[in-house]
């Protein structure tokens, strides 16, 4: 707590010293009594104020997160513990996201010994999706003359996360992923791959040893798994492409920011429906969000995604190698890669694999040439062309749902097109060429 005077307390302080050297030089005992009277009445004032600051408290209630462009209330909860009422209280906040950060609260009062008053102010998140900080919360107050002024630090910074603007995708519901089972056996217990336990059985070839039920296998000196309920919801999986040698682009128009921005989309599509959704990501470090559905799974998903960054070595073809086998059956997998430039053997491996488990795909390419290039040349117009055309045939000839996206797509507009998965869609050459251009 510090006790800080205006320009007024320092032309007193100045005033009082002068009148004081001259009572002393005429030897006027009036001068001498002015001085004595405003040094009094300056000492009185800064203990006052400090008296007040230290009986006034303040808590600060504001959400964890919230999205782009989205208002967040946010409530300060003032308490006056003294007897004395409080006058002229300041509560100074800073809100990270807001390009308007600082944020100041008035209570010109009386705020009444003992009681509480709630203070709020509302504010959008006009910055792009990131972590920021809310704070540090301030307190300011002073006596009744305004002489002085106490400050008061309350709460340090928060964090405070802000998401990417979501867009419900409506082509992403038109690529099924039914449950396992149909409505009317809703009621009967089936062996699968739920979170329910419905008994042991001997190990079979095939059986995920991480289903191994370690006491039984020790009880009958033979392996033996847990029997699991089969899973009665869809299942989306989304394998994330963050390969440094594909980013282009800068800000709002590169690849990472594309990337997220569609994942977020594609996991809110998700849990609109009802998925069961988990992520498979491999950037600077591993980002894996297991199955699970709600908004607090939604939060936990977006809370990943806006930690990413697209510096990874492993190649999204390896990541889905990996993975791919627990994918499961009937369910839906969305690949969302940074590049047109895919593997088409090893892609077609993959998808034969998925197909044959009845998994429905959908791709999701980033043409990463249309983005300013950052640490590569990028490819000529013909190439580029080239490499978008055959990878839609590619999709289209194994009946596979894809798009490429580019840097002059308006990503909400396009996202939200029920026609984005169908390939006459994503052979789009006008738009493609202006895209190419930059390159």
């Amino acid at each position: 707590m510090v006790a800080r005077g205006g320009r007024v307390h320092a032309s007193l302080l100045l005033a009082v010293v002068l009148i004081a050297l001259a009572g002393a030089v005429l030897r006027s005992t009036a001068l001498t009594g002015l001085a004595a009277a405003w040094t009094a009445l300056l000492l009185v004032s800064r203990t006052r104020a400090l008296r007040q600051a230290r009986v006034l408290s303040a808590d600060r209630e504001v959400p964890s997160s919230g999205l782009e462009d989205e208002a967040v209330p946010v409530e300060i909860a003032l308490d006056n513990r003294g007897r004395r009422a409080a006058l002229f209280t300041e509560i100074l906040d800073d809100f990270g996201p807001a390009l308007a950060d600082r944020q100041a609260l008035l209570e010109p009062g009386p705020l009444p010994g003992g009681r509480r008053r709630r203070l709020r102010y509302r504010t959008a998140c006009s910055r792009r999706w990131g972590m920021y900080t809310v704070g540090p919360l301030r307190l300011t107050t002073g006596d009744p003359f305004g002489l002085f002024r106490a400050v008061v630090p309350l709460a340090p910074p928060a964090p405070f996360a802000v998401f990417p603007r979501l867009v419900e995708m409506a082509a992403l519901f038109r690529l099924g992923g039914a449950p396992n089972l149909a409505p009317q056996e809703l009621a009967d217990a089936r062996a699968g791959q739920g979170a329910l336990v419905l008994g042991v059985r001997d190990y079979r070839a095939g059986d995920d040893v991480r289903r191994m039920h370690w006491p039984a296998f020790a009880r009958r000196g033979a392996p033996a798994v847990r029997e699991l309920e089969r899973d009665l919801l869809p299942h989306l999986t989304l394998f994330l492409d963050l390969a440094r040698g594909h980013r282009a682009g800068t800000g709002l128009k590169s690849t990472l920011e594309y990337l997220v921005r569609t994942a977020a989309s594609v996991l809110w599509s998700a849990s609109r429906r009802g998925d069961l959704a988990q992520l498979f990501a491999e950037g600077a470090e591993a980002t894996f969000v297991p199955p699970g559905r709600g908004v607090a799974h939604l939060a936990d998903a977006l809370y990943a995604l806006i930690r990413v960054r697209q510096e990874g070595s492993t190649d999204l073809l390896d990541l889905i190698e990996r993975h791919g086998p627990h994918v499961p059956v009937r369910s839906t997998v969305v690949i969302l890669s940074g590049t047109t430039a895919l593997d088409a053997e090893r892609l077609g491996l993959l998808l034969d694999a998925f197909a044959a488990r009845s998994v429905t795909v959908a791709v999701l390419a980033m043409e990463a040439d249309s983005f300013l290039p950052i640490d590569r040349l990028a490819s000529s117009v013909e190439i580029v062309r080239a490499r978008r055309r055959a990878l839609l045939a590619f999709l289209r000839a194994r009946g596979v749902s894809g798009a490429v996206l580019g840097s002059e797509d308006d990503l909400p507009t396009t996202l939200a097109r029920p026609d984005l998965l169908d390939a006459p869609w994503g052979d789009r050459p006008a738009s493609a060429d202006r895209g190419e251009a930059r390159g």
